[in-house]
C-alpha cells in the first residue's frame, strides 16, 4: 500500500494538540514528528484517505497555525 505524506510546519507546543485532532476525528491520517526537524510533523494518510486528511488540516488552521510545507517525497527526495 502507497502512503501519502504531507509535510507541515506547526508550533511545537501544538504538536500534540494536531495529533489529537486526527485521532478525534477519526483517525484519517498519523502524526508522526520527522528526528532533526523541529517544528514539523508529517501527516501520513492512505490515498483513499488524502483528501479527507487535507480537509482536516484546513479546519484545525482555523484554530492553530499550520503552514503545509508540500509533499514530503518532493521535499526531502528533490
Amino acid at each position: 500500500m502507497k502512503a501519502k505524506v504531507i509535510l507541515l510546519e506547526v508550533e511545537k507546543s501544538q504538536i500534540g494538540l494536531l495529533n489529537a485532532f486526527f485521532d478525534g476525528a477519526g483517525r484519517y491520517a498519523i502524526i508522526r514528528t520527522p528526528e532533526g526537524l523541529e517544528n514539523m510533523v508529517y501527516v501520513i494518510s492512505t490515498p483513499d484517505t488524502f483528501q479527507k486528511a487535507m480537509e482536516l488540516i484546513d479546519s484545525f488552521s482555523k484554530f492553530i497555525q499550520i503552514k503545509v510545507l508540500g509533499d514530503a517525497d518532493e521535499i526531502l527526495l528533490g
